[in-house]
């Protein structure tokens, strides 16, 4: 069925069934319309504790769903054929629509080596760079087809199993995860399952669109993918929570200014980039 069409049905299915409008995350009814797109699409902020998120809400099952093989963002989603694939390897990926070095380089210099989650891992391409780095890699993905191709196309380890990967309680230095908790009406749990799983001291590194302001709010914040409107504010507030502490937080682009500071892990006074940045430590 086209992505549009399910999406469009789900709404209405939601509006029909009177959905309410408290908070995904804590539950609050203290919530209030910010925004609105194509008269059927608003944005709720909860005045509890700050999330910015889509309603009609997004349901667990229809999430895991629809992220088997109806959604689609470009190269993000979109497996290229093997000889695209390879002509990418053997450069790891530099100059491709996929090249993760920046985000390589971000991660080693938080943590330097040791055994990597990467959640979302979608078909393999930013576990494959982390690999090549050095990493002991383990990737999470939800849709099943695209973790298939990860696996026989880039020999990455990967599991679609929640259930399994909580398993490895304690066991990662770092867990990175970049775009993805956007899309995920059970954040609050993963951010939980993120703490068990980290080693110690691990660190969370988190990549999300930054809405810091109602011109990011507007553009990316919300609708057909995105399910919440994250900024600094909310993980300021809310990571604690979960047992992370030490944060830090930046926005692309990402200048020599900003390796200066990443050395000593001293967040920008102002953080307004399209790209946010999270790096949390396990208390």
């Amino acid at each position: 069925m086209n992505e549009k069409l399910t999406f469009f049905r789900y709404l209405i299915t939601q509006y029909v069934r009177n959905q309410t409008d408290e908070c995904p995350y804590c539950g609050s009814s203290h919530t209030k319309t910010i925004a609105n797109r194509r008269l059927i699409i608003q944005l709720k902020k909860c005045s509890n504790c700050g999330l910015m998120f889509r309603y009609p809400k997004e349901t667990i099952d229809f999430n895991a769903n629809y992220y088997q093989e109806e959604y689609d963002e470009g190269i993000t989603t979109q497996m290229p054929d093997i000889q695209t694939l390879e002509n990418w390897k053997k450069t790891c990926f530099k100059g491709s629509p996929r090249d993760f070095s920046t985000q390589v380089s971000i991660v080693k210099a938080v943590v330097p080596s040791g055994n990597l989650l990467d959640f979302g891992a979608s078909w393999g391409y930013a576990s494959y760079q982390f690999m090549l780095s050095g990493y002991n890699v383990l990737g999470y993905e939800l849709s099943k087809p695209r973790a298939r191709y990860a696996k026989e196309n880039l020999q990455v380890s990967i599991t679609t199993s929640m259930s399994e990967l909580l398993k490895h309680e304690s066991f990662f230095d770092v867990v990175f995860t970049s775009h993805v908790l956007e899309h995920c009406p059970n954040f609050k749990d993963i951010l939980d399952a993120f703490y068990k799983v980290l080693k110690p001291s691990g660190k969370l590194v988190i990549l999300v669109p930054n809405c810091s302001n109602n011109t990011q709010i507007t553009t990316v914040g919300f609708g057909m993918h995105h399910i919440f409107a994250f900024n600094r504010e909310f993980f300021q507030n809310n990571l604690p929570n979960h047992g992370f502490s030490n944060l830090f937080f930046a926005s692309s682009p990402y200048s020599s200014e900003f390796w200066e500071k990443l050395k000593e892990m001293r967040s920008f006074g102002s953080v307004d980039g399209d790209e946010l940045l999270v790096i949390a430590s396990k208390s």
